[in-house]
């Protein structure tokens, strides 16, 4: 048992770390007045981790931001994935099942870890919504 918690705990730690990084990362490229694909995957990444630290507002402001205004098909498909999980965090999830998306062709153009994320946000989302 003891194992099995400390090696949740470092699990939790890269975790953070990969989020700290990827907030760091968004946050220079706004700053710069980046835009482009690199630029909205990783506002949608920051999107991702917000929810991850329960700022749930921030996030769901950020991901809506994004949907009107990302040309990037991958980072519009985190976007709208980083919604639907943020609404399931609010409980809101009639709302999630519009933003979650087990669609083939959307997910046609990216890898692996992320269809599995986006398929398992779209089936929680089903299931939550009845």
């Amino acid at each position: 048992m003891e194992g099995t918690l400390v090696d949740s705990n470092v699990i939790l730690d890269v975790l953070t770390d990969a989020n700290a990084r990827s907030h760091r990362a968004a946050a220079t490229l706004a700053d710069a007045g980046g835009s482009g694909p690199d630029a909205d995957r990783a506002r949608a990444w920051e999107a991702w981790a917000r929810v991850d630290l329960c700022r749930l507002t921030e996030a769901e402001s950020l991901a809506r931001a994004l949907l009107l205004t990302a040309t990037d098909a991958q980072a519009r498909l985190w976007a709208q994935s980083a919604l639907a999980r943020c609404l399931l965090h609010q409980e809101r999830g009639d709302e999630a099942v519009a933003h979650a998306s087990l669609e083939a062709d959307q997910t046609a153009g990216i890898d692996a870890p992320m269809a599995a994320m986006v398929g398992d946000l779209a089936v929680r989302a089903l299931l939550v919504a009845g």
